[in-house]
């Protein structure tokens, strides 16, 4: 075998075991206490910044939001992506601050 060969092989062998999963289905309250583990962890964090549970307006279910400065917007929007195709939570989350 080729170096090249072994290559290619190495290659495939790896875009295999890191194929797509399916999202896991995670509690609202598990989903925000994982995003605020890699928002704290983040190098661009900025202390009073966090992903909160605000309560529904009209007793719905809870609404998964975050609170900080409003410069920290990229930020979240970031963190949520990369959490978000790794879980699912069952209800929407909302970028938009709950007032």
């Amino acid at each position: 075998m080729t170096p090249s060969d072994r290559a290619n092989r190495q290659f495939w062998a790896a875009r295999r075991a890191n194929a797509p999963r399916a999202p896991l289905k995670l509690s609202v309250a598990d989903f925000i206490a994982e995003a605020n583990k890699q928002l704290c962890a983040d190098k661009s964090y900025v202390s009073g910044t966090r992903f909160v549970v605000a309560e529904a307006p009209g007793g719905g279910p809870p609404i998964p939001t975050w609170e900080g400065p409003e410069a920290m917007r990229p930020v979240i929007q970031r963190i949520f992506q990369r959490l978000v195709t790794r879980f699912e939570l069952p209800v929407p989350f909302r970028i938009d601050r709950v007032v």
